[in-house]
């Protein structure tokens, strides 16, 4: 509704050429920037499902039902290690 008050005073200032040169102009700008406002709000949904799941990995660590990477890796060294220790005893 207010786009074509604005529109009308731009055709009512300048020339019918000016007036649609700078609206097609002013157009491009807004669809940039919404183009940048969709790619923004995208990036906030990622991380923002990233850092939920993050949460939720913790949550689990903590009641004892996942493993975080530490300790993960701390059980595969220490099997490698038993497992490399056994073997050399055999031999």
């Amino acid at each position: 509704m207010g786009q074509k008050r604005i529109q009308a005073n731009l055709y009512k200032r300048y020339s019918k050429e000016e007036a649609e040169k700078r609206i097609a102009a002013y157009r491009e700008k807004v669809s940039k920037n919404l183009a940048r406002e969709t790619i923004y709000l995208q990036i906030i949904a990622e991380n923002k499902t990233r850092n939920q799941t993050a949460y939720d990995n913790r949550k689990l660590v903590k009641a004892g039902e996942h493993e975080s990477c530490k300790q993960r890796k701390r059980r595969l060294r220490k099997e490698y290690l038993a497992k490399k220790s056994e073997t050399l005893r055999v031999n």
